[in-house]
C-alpha cells in the first residue's frame, strides 16, 4: 500500500494526466516494431489492436532515438486517449514526461522504481517486471508501484536479455502471486512472456492461487505479427473475459454411458495419437491404441513434429516420463511446445514422480514449458506429486487426488508452501 507520506510529497508537484476510474489490465498490448507485417504499419497495427479491445499500451522502443520515440509516444497518444485507455512508455522517464504519457514500466536493470515513482508523481501509473519472489517481495516492500508484469512465463523470442530464458512457468507466476497475497498487496498483477491465443485461457487458468488471480495477460507477437491484428485482439479479447477454462459447465460428475460413447467417437473419427515413451511400454501403448480404435505413432524424430501437427487434423500427442534423460526432455519439451502451437491435446503420464528429486525436477520442467490437456497418474503410485499439488492450490479444504490430476494445472515443487 502507498504511504499516505509519499502521497502528501507529491500531492502539489503532480499534474494529473488522464484519470481512469479503474484501470483494466486485462488486454495488455506491448508493441514490437521489429515484427510488422509486410501489409500493414506500425501504428496500424496499434491503432487496430486499440479499436478492436486492447485495454492498455505499453510503447517499448529500446534503439530509437529519442525525438523520434516521442513523436511514435504522441501519435499513439492520440489514439490511446481517444479510447480513454493508459499508454505506458518502456524505460523511457524523460519520453513519458515529455509526452505527459499515463504511466512508465521499468525493468530490474532499469532505473529504480522509487526513483522513478518520485520523477512521474503520485498521479501516473507505474510498473516494475518481476521474475522471482524475492523481487516482486520488493515491490510490495517499496510500496510505490501500481502493478507488476511477472514473467517472462514461457519461452519467448521477443525479448532476448531475459532473466528466465525458458520461462518461469506457471509455477513460477504462482509463487509470486503467494507474495502478493502475503502482503496483502493493492498491486496488481499481469503475465507476460509467450502467451498467444492458444494458451491464453490455460495461462489464466494456471497461474491463479486461492485470493489471487492474474489481473491480465501482456501480449506481443500475437498480435503485433499478426496481419489481421483487428481480428487477433477481438479473439484474445473474448478469451480473457470468458476465463472458462477447465470448467465444465454441463456436468461436473460422471455421465452414465459416457465410456462408452467417448470410445464410440474415437473409433468413428480414428485419431492419430502420437507416444514419445519408454521402449518397455512402446508394444502394449500401440496396441492398446489400435484396441480402441485410433492409430498410434512412435516417433522421438523432433524434425518432423512440426509437420505432423500442422498437417494431420486429429492427432494427439502423449507424453509419458519413462526413463528421462537430457536428450528426452528436450525431445518432450520440444514436442510440448509444438503440438500447444497448433492447438492438438497433449496428455502428459508422470511416471514415478514422486520417486527421486530429480524425476519430480523433470515433471516439473515439461509441465512449466507448456500446456497439458491430461495429467494422467496413477492415484498410488503418484500419491506425493499430486497431493503436494492438491494441496497447494485447491481452494477447498479437501479435493480428490483424480480432481488435482484433471486440473492440469502442474505439479508444484516439494519445498512450496
Amino acid at each position: 500500500m502507498r504511504s499516505a507520506h509519499r502521497w502528501n510529497i507529491f500531492r502539489e508537484k503532480s499534474i494529473p494526466t488522464v484519470q481512469f476510474a479503474m484501470v483494466d489490465y486485462s488486454v495488455y498490448l506491448v508493441t514490437d516494431s521489429s515484427m510488422i507485417p509486410e501489409s500493414s504499419t506500425f501504428l496500424k497495427q496499434v491503432e487496430n489492436a486499440i479499436d478492436n479491445g486492447a485495454t492498455m499500451v505499453q510503447l517499448r522502443e529500446k534503439t530509437m532515438a529519442t525525438r523520434d520515440f516521442i513523436d511514435r509516444a504522441l501519435a499513439i497518444k492520440r489514439m490511446t486517449e481517444k479510447k480513454g485507455i493508459p499508454l505506458i512508455i518502456n524505460d523511457r522517464v524523460d519520453v513519458a514526461l515529455a509526452v505527459d504519457a499515463d504511466g512508465v514500466h521499468v525493468g530490474q536493470d532499469d532505473m529504480e522504481a522509487v526513483t522513478v515513482r518520485r520523477l512521474i508523481g503520485p498521479n501516473k501509473i507505474l510498473g516494475v517486471t518481476c521474475s522471482y519472489p524475492h523481487e516482486v517481495e520488493k515491490v510490495c516492500e517499496d510500496g510505490i508501484a501500481d502493478y507488476v508484469g511477472l514473467g517472462t512465463v514461457y519461452k519467448t523470442a521477443t525479448k532476448k536479455d531475459v532473466k528466465t530464458p525458458e520461462g518461469t512457468g506457471p509455477i513460477g507466476i504462482r509463487k509470486m502471486l503467494h507474495v502478493l497475497e502475503k502482503h496483502k498487496a493493492n498491486i496488481k498483477a499481469v503475465a507476460i512472456g509467450g502467451i498467444n491465443h492458444s494458451n491464453a485461457a490455460k495461462v489464466l487458468f494456471q497461474c491463479r492461487i486461492p485470493g489471487r488471480a492474474l489481473d491480465g495477460l501482456a501480449v506481443v507477437s500475437c498480435i503485433m505479427a499478426d496481419p489481421d491484428a483487428s481480428a487477433a485482439t477481438q479473439s484474445l479479447a473474448k478469451i480473457v473475459r470468458e476465463k472458462e477454462f477447465g470448467k465444465d459447465k454441463k456436468n461436473s460428475g460422471r455421465e452414465e454411458g459416457k465410456e462408452t460413447e467417448v470410445i464410440r467417437a474415437v473409433r468413428a473419427s480414428n485419431p492419430l495419437v502420437h507416444h514419445i515413451t519408454n521402449n518397455v511400454v512402446k508394444n502394449f501403448c500401440a496396441n492398446v491404441t489400435l484396441a480402441v480404435g485410433a492409430s498410434p505413432i512412435m516417433s522421438e524424430f523432433a524434425e518432423e513434429y512440426d509437420e505432423l501437427a500442422q498437417n494431420i487434423e486429429k492427432l494427439a500427442l502423449v507424453i509419458n516420463l519413462g526413463t528421462p534423460n537430457s536428450s528426452t526432455m528436450d525431445i518432450f519439451k520440444h514436442a510440448l511446445q509444438v503440438y500447444n502451437k497448433h492447438g492438438k491435446p497433449v496428455v502428459f503420464d508422470p511416471v514415478a514422480a514422486g520417486a527421486s528429486a530429480a524425476r519430480f525436477e523433470c515433471c516439473r520442467q515439461i509441465l512449466n514449458a507448456g500446456q497439458v490437456s491430461v495429467i494422467k497418474g496413477n492415484v498410488g503410485r503418484d500419491h506425493v506429486s499430486l497431493q503436494t499439488y492438491s494441496r497447494v492450490y485447491t481452494r477447498r479444504g479437501r479435493q480428490s487426488a483424480h480432481e488435482g490430476s484433471r486440473l492440469g494445472g502442474g505439479l508444484e515443487c516439494r519445498k512450496d508452501n
